[in-house]
């Protein structure tokens, strides 16, 4: 992730090796649990993130982001859609 005053610590979610692979260890994760403990599970709560709630890290700050190239390839790909 870059910001408009350099780069952070985190990942950029528009990455698509980033969300490749988080949507595979997520179905893992469900998978498992479903199956371990199925039985008393009312139902699932991804976090992520910096707090859990998807909030961007810096969010809370007088920033702009993100303006890496994988955010920039997304942000295409998404207009194309529009």
């Amino acid at each position: 992730m870059v910001f408009d005053d350099g780069p952070g610590n985190f990942v950029c979610m528009a990455s698509e090796p980033w969300r490749q692979e988080m949507q595979q260890h997520l179905r893992h994760l469900v998978r498992h649990c479903e199956e371990k403990h199925g039985d008393h599970m009312l139902g699932d709560h991804p976090c992520g993130q910096h707090t859990g709630e998807w909030f961007y890290e810096r969010s809370w700050e007088p920033r702009l982001s993100d303006f890496s190239p994988a955010m920039s390839a997304g942000f295409r790909k998404w207009l194309q859609g529009k």
